[in-house]
């Protein structure tokens, strides 16, 4: 079965395993954090997020916070 290519605000919540409230501070503190797409026009606009740009995103976390913990051991 394909992923979805966009994925919604919940999506990125469970897969991060935070709020909608936490994401949100996250995009507002993190400039290098990938930028909805709107969908739909200007009346009934949605928001979605690419999932390749978040899957490099999130490994660019993870391998920072990897290569954090490796200099204070």
């Amino acid at each position: 079965m394909n992923e979805p290519l966009l994925l919604s605000v919940k999506d990125i919540c469970s897969l991060l395993g935070v709020s909608q409230y936490t994401l949100y501070r996250i995009r507002m503190r993190d400039d290098t954090f990938p930028k909805p797409v709107g969908l739909g026009n200007c009346h009934s606009k949605v928001y979605r997020f690419d999932r390749e740009l978040f899957e490099q995103w999130y490994r660019r976390q993870t391998n920072t916070a990897a290569q954090a913990a490796s200099d204070l051991s």
